[in-house]
C-alpha cells in the first residue's frame, strides 16, 4: 500500500493547525484537550507534519508538540519514518538543524530507520545537509555504519555526491571504508564511478593510513575495480590518482575485460591515452585468445572500431596495437555464400561495418 498520499480528511484539527503553520492556534487547541497522537492515513502524527514544515518557525511548532506528555518523539509513520527521518529527507537549511537539535534534546532516537532502513543519518546526507549531518554525528549513540536495506552506507552516499566535508566528517567519525553494498561497491569505488576526485582522495589517505591500501583494487560483485569503473566513465583525474596511489590498471573483471577495454567501447580517447602510459600492450595482447570464445576476451581495438571511436582507433595504434591482431567474430556481420570466418582483423572488421 502506498501511503506517500495525503487525504486531508483523516487528519486532526492539531495536524491541520500545525498544516497552517499557526502556532498560536495550536497552543489553543492543546489547552483545550485536544490529542496530539491522531493518526492520517499515512500514520502522520501532527509532530510528523511540523519536522517536514519549511517556513522558518517550524522548529517552535515541533518544541510546543514536544512539550506535550503524550508526545513520543519517535513515533513510526506506516512506512516506518519518525520526525527526525522525515526533517532530515526534507529540509535542508537551518532551519532543519534547529529541529533537529530540538528532537535529539528530546530523546529522539537517531538509529531508528523507516522501511527500507534509512536512517536520518543517510537521509541528511542524501539531502546534503551538511550542518544536520554534523549535529547528528555528534550524538553518542548514533551509528554512522548502520546501512540502508542495499547496503548504502552515508560514506557511500557522501562519496558519491562529491560532498568533501561530510565525507571527512564520517570519516573522522568511524565511517567503515570497506562497507560494501548489495553490488559489492565500496566508498573508494563509488567515488571513483561518478568522478568525485577529492572525495576519492581523502578516502584513498584514509585507507593508507589504517593500512587497507587493498581497496585502491577491491572490485564490486562483477569484479570490476575502481579504475575500471572510472574508465568506463572517462574519468581521467580519477585514475590518474588512483594508478599513483598504487592501484593496478592491469586488473580484469569476471567477464574479462579491462580498463583498456572499457575505455576503448566508450570512446574515451584520453582516458586510453593515460592507461596505455601504464600498461604493456604486447603483453595484454599476448593474454588475448580468440581461438577461446567462451573466455570472452575481447580485443579492444576491435571493441573501438565496432563503436566507431575512430580517435581510440588512433590512439591505440599508435601505441603499438598490432593491426593484423585477430579477434573472434562473436556476431556474424557477412552474407557470404561460403561459410563465414571464425576472426576477424581490425581492417575487415571496419569493412564489414562500413
Amino acid at each position: 500500500m502506498d501511503f506517500k498520499e495525503h487525504y486531508a480528511d483523516t487528519s486532526s484539527s492539531v495536524a491541520n493547525a500545525v498544516r497552517l503553520n499557526d502556532l498560536k492556534l495550536l497552543r489553543k487547541l492543546i489547552r483545550d484537550g485536544q490529542c496530539v497522537d491522531v493518526m492520517d492515513n499515512r500514520g502522520w502524527r501532527p509532530l510528523h507534519q511540523a519536522s517536514i514544515l519549511k517556513e522558518k518557525n517550524n522548529h517552535q511548532l515541533v518544541d510546543e508538540l514536544l512539550k506535550h506528555e503524550d508526545t513520543d518523539p519517535n513515533w513510526r509513520s506506516h512506512e516506518g519514518e519518525t520526525a527526525l527521518l522525515l526533517t532530515c529527507r526534507h529540509n535542508t537549511d537551518h532551519n532543519a538543524y534547529k529541529t533537529v537539535e530540538i528532537l535529539l534534546k528530546h530523546k529522539a532516537d537517531p538509529n531508528i530507520s523507516d522501511n527500507e532502513d534509512e536512517t536520518p543519518l543517510l537521509a541528511a546526507t542524501r539531502a546534503g545537509n551538511a550542518s544536520c549531518v554534523q549535529l547528528l554525528v555528534k550524538h553518542k549513540s548514533v551509528d554512522v555504519n548502520r546501512a540502508d536495506c542495499g547496503g548504502w552506507t552515508a560514506l557511500h552516499e557522501s562519496a558519491t555526491r562529491g560532498h568533501f566535508l561530510m565525507t571527512q566528517t564520517l570519516l573522522q567519525c568511524g565511517a567503515k571504508l570497506d562497507a560494501k553494498d548489495e553490488c559489492g561497491m565500496t566508498p573508494i569505488f563509488t567515488a571513483a564511478q561518478h568522478g568525485r576526485v577529492d572525495c576519492l582522495k581523502i578516502l584513498v589517505e584514509e585507507a593508507m593510513r589504517q593500512h587497507m591500501e587493498c581497496l585502491l583494487d577491491e572490485g564490486a560483485n562483477d569484479g570490476a575495480s575502481p579504475v575500471m569503473i572510472a574508465a568506463q566513465q572517462g574519468f581521467t583525474d580519477c585514475i590518474d590518482f588512483l594508478i599513483k596511489s598504487g592501484a593496478n590498471p592491469n586488473s580484469y573483471a569476471n567477464d574479462g575485460v579491462n580498463a583498456i577495454h572499457l575505455a576503448a567501447e566508450c570512446g574515451h580517447h584520453k582516458t586510453l591515452e593515460l592507461l596505455l602510459q601504464k600498461m604493456d600492450v604486447k603483453e595484454m595482447e599476448s593474454q588475448l585468445r580468440p581461438d577461446l570464445p567462451e573466455l570472452k576476451l575481447r580485443n579492444p581495438l576491435h571493441l573501438a572500431i565496432t563503436s566507431d571511436w575512430l580517435k581510440c582507433v588512433k590512439v591505440m595504434l599508435r601505441s603499438g596495437f598490432a593491426v593484423d591482431s585477430v579477434d573472434y567474430i562473436f556476431e556474424q556481420k557477412f552474407s557470404l555464400s561460403m561459410p563465414p570466418p571464425k576472426y576477424i582483423t581490425p581492417l575487415s572488421l571496419a569493412v564489414s561495418l562500413n
